[in-house]
């Protein structure tokens, strides 16, 4: 095995490490660049490209389809419960949040992972505005004198 061939694997699986931590277009950046490198430093003879190999980059690296900003509404009944069942908000990070929820009876409205936190007297609707600036998905719930998850946040890279 020669010391080339050594290099040339750290290259590819190098471009590959970095291509897949960065997500989206980055994939096509780092295997561009390592493609790069090959050609242009080692004397690699570039090929013809695979198409499926193409589809696929092209299919996956149009990043995150979440939306930039996120807007619901959910009415809570008295057992603490969303009408209509759990309310699923997806948002890309950095969007914006804005949240109302109507509670039937007075209880507190927690938005984990951001930890903020409101009263909600009843009937009358509380309204969270955020951004959005965490990546995962986080529990939105209700906890006095109920105790339950209402809606789920999901922040996109």
């Amino acid at each position: 095995m020669s010391v080339s061939f050594v290099l040339e694997a750290v290259v590819v699986l190098g471009a590959i490490v970095m291509g897949t931590r960065a997500g989206g277009v980055g994939v096509g950046l780092w295997g561009g660049l390592g493609t790069f490198v090959l050609v242009f430093i080692f004397g690699e003879a570039p090929g013809e490209p695979p198409a499926a190999a193409l589809a696929i980059i092209l299919a996956t690296s149009g990043g995150s389809s979440a939306p930039d900003k996120a807007t619901a509404s959910i009415t809570v009944d008295r057992t603490g419960h969303a009408v209509g069942g759990l309310k699923h908000i997806t948002v890309k990070k950095g969007g914006s949040v804005d949240l109302t929820v109507t509670p039937a009876i007075a209880d507190e409205v927690h938005v984990h992972g951001y930890d903020i936190e409101k009263e909600a007297e009843a009937a009358k609707p509380v309204t969270f505005r955020f951004k959005a600036d965490m990546d995962g998905v986080f529990e939105v719930e209700v906890h006095k004198p109920t105790d339950n998850q209402i809606a789920e946040l999901e922040v996109e890279p």
